[in-house]
């Protein structure tokens, strides 16, 4: 384990719940978003920036909800969760989803697992 983890030592790493499932929902509200694989969700309190073949786009540009929409679908391959970069979400296509820390905000995301008795922060 590198020093530039996010999460608290106890915590598991954000791959082990959500490896090889599929996004299967984004819910869109007024300041933050959630993405939903199967019996985990993940609520993102910053907006995140999404990599698709197309480019880099982040809330505000044209098409960005497209892009997010259009990995619905798509399986996890690969997370990362570091202080300098935040979370990343890295899909089978090969998009990314990065979700960058906002000093201004006290967390970057929270994620529950099942009937919420597994979580965690970052």
């Amino acid at each position: 384990m590198t020093e530039d983890v996010l999460r608290p030592p106890d915590q598991q790493p954000l791959l082990t719940y959500v490896a090889d499932k599929e996004l299967d929902a984004i819910t869109f509200v007024r300041s933050y978003m959630q993405f939903r694989f199967d019996d985990a969700t993940l609520t993102v309190y910053n907006s995140p920036a999404v990599e698709t073949p197309d480019g880099v786009a982040t809330e505000g540009m044209s098409g960005y909800a497209d892009r997010l929409r259009g990995l619905i679908g798509q399986k996890i391959v690969g997370a990362t969760e570091r202080d300098d970069h935040g979370l990343e979400l890295v899909f089978a296509g090969g998009s990314v989803i990065r979700i960058s820390p906002n000093p201004s905000l006290p967390e970057v995301a929270l994620l529950q697992v099942g009937d919420g008795s597994v979580w965690a922060v970052w």
